[in-house]
């Protein structure tokens, strides 16, 4: 505002900011963009560093230190249509500054990459001045022409990040950056294959749908990585990997998450279980693919998962069935647990006809015991054929765990499986603390069920082991049975019908 002795505006509060401030105020600004900015989701043409363009057409001021300052021009968003030109004059602009890097693909198959392959090619010749490199959404044959034209060395980069949309299974490997890459410290790939390097010094490493390297390889390259937060290999065997003959020892004592799963032999998975140590910490999941794959007491094999797994208190079994594959995830559920402490183990394998029945005994709690448990939620999707599973799984829960049961689009089969499961025989009684039933859209022949249940919980009524409650839900043809339902609530003291 203008009093009455001054002819002109005094300066403005953002004109008092000194030039260093006001540099890294621009650098946040355009380094945010790269990721936050609108151009990342519009891709009207890709570029991070297109910020600066609009920083600099402020004032004259502005444009005098956005161009004399070379980092505001070093992120690069490559899409399908960035032009090469833009791309040029920022290379020229950012003089000898590090470069930031990410292509990525269009969201159609009909979008031309003609300029990406382009901008590839220019970018090439700069590979040294790269610190952080990453290519997503691409397809095989665009990847494969793109990432070749990266052979010259990286000895600045510390990211690599490489995802495709399609597995790529026939490829070969990709020699990205000679493999020359000594300041590396992320790296995650999804569906690429390239060539094991000798990565050393790593923070993070995930590596999914790969080739399984040598296992030597591996555990040297862990062992060479004492400093890693994140480990993540989805790795397929194509052969069984050869016997290590000595133990070797492999410490990450700052690893903060741990997955790992093997498609095909388990061999190695289950070498790196015995010989890793990490901090019990440390969110868990591990993936077996075969339910016969892996042995019957995984906490034996590995002291530092017999370390995770000594505090759960409560946790969840969940089986399910769909496009021809069974898995059953045992996973900790502790609601007092920080959630970045997860812990899960999945089994798969293929759905048959037969046979399979068996392999639930290999797995769950028979394979990861809790010794501190105290409560249990077993959830069945319903599309598991295997009723019988009951009748092995339960056996399994020790006799002071509080159990509940949930048993989603139940057929008859499998709720009378259960509850034969559960009967008293011959004054054996499994699940003692059977706390609650839970029974969503059953589908069929829901008066047998009420019988049957009417039956065993009178049973256990006897024991001394009841249910404590029952809950149906969805299942509106138990209210035209209203005298079992009235006798089930005798027997239980909660019945409810939703």
């Amino acid at each position: 505002m203008l009093d009455p002795t001054t002819t002109h505006s005094p300066d403005a509060y953002i004109a008092c900011i000194p030039d260093d401030v006001l540099h890294e105020i621009f650098y946040l600004v355009v380094a945010s963009s790269r990721t936050l900015g609108e151009y990342r989701h519009t891709k009207q043409n890709g570029s991070g560093s297109i910020m600066g363009i609009a920083l600099s057409h402020v004032c004259r001021y502005w444009r005098t230190m956005a161009l004399s300052s070379p980092q505001l021009w070093t992120f690069f968003h490559i899409v399908a249509h960035t032009k090469p030109a833009m791309l040029r004059e920022f290379l020229a602009r950012s003089g000898m500054a590090p470069l930031t890097v990410l292509f990525e693909g269009p969201d159609t198959y009909w979008i031309s990459v003609e300029h990406m392959r382009v901008n590839a090619r220019i970018l090439a010749p700069h590979a040294h001045r790269i610190a952080e490199f990453e290519a997503t959404k691409l397809l095989q044959g665009d990847a494969r022409c793109m990432l070749a034209l990266f052979t010259a060395p990286a000895p600045c980069l510390r990211t690599l990040r490489l995802h495709v949309d399609e597995y790529m299974s026939e490829m070969e490997h990709i020699p990205v950056f000679a493999g020359q890459m000594p300041s590396l410290r992320n790296v995650s790939i999804d569906g690429l294959s390239l060539p094991w390097v000798p990565y050393s010094n790593l923070t993070s490493l995930v590596i999914s749908h790969h080739p399984a390297p040598p296992l030597t390889e591996l555990v040297s390259v862990l062992q060479h990585c004492p400093d890693l937060e994140l480990l993540v290999l989805v790795l397929r065997v194509v052969s069984g990997d050869e016997d290590v003959a000595e133990p070797s020892p492999i410490a990450l004592p700052r690893l903060q998450r741990l997955a790992l799963e093997w498609i095909g032999d388990q061999h190695g998975i289950m070498h790196l279980l015995e010989h890793l140590s990490f901090p019990a910490t440390a969110a868990t999941e591990l993936t077996f693919h075969g339910e016969r794959n892996a042995p019957l007491d995984l906490t034996q094999h590995s002291p530092a998962l017999r370390a995770r797994v000594a505090a759960i208190r409560s946790a969840e079994v969940c089986t399910d069935d769909a496009l021809g594959q069974t898995s059953v995830r045992l996973s900790a559920s502790d609601t007092d647990a920080d959630a970045d402490r997860a812990f899960a183990v999945e089994w798969r394998w293929a759905s048959t006809a037969g046979g399979a029945v068996g392999g639930f005994e290999h797995i769950g709690l028979a394979a990861v015991p809790l010794p501190a448990l105290e409560r249990l939620r077993l959830r069945d999707t319903g599309r598991v054929r295997y009723g019988a599973k009951w009748a092995r799984v339960l056996p399994q829960i020790p006799p002071p765990v509080a159990v509940a049961v949930q048993l989603d689009r139940a057929t008859d089969f499998v709720a009378h499986a259960f509850l034969a499961a559960i009967r008293p025989d011959a004054g054996r009684v499994a699940c003692p603390r059977l706390v609650h039933l839970r029974i969503e859209a059953l589908w069929i022949a829901p008066l047998d069920v009420l019988r049957d249940m009417v039956a065993t919980f009178g049973l256990r009524g006897a024991q001394d082991v009841c249910v404590c409650s029952l809950h149906m839900q969805g299942t509106s043809q138990f209210k035209r049975h209203e005298g079992l339902v009235a006798e089930l609530a005798g027997i239980l003291g909660t019945v409810r019908l939703s």
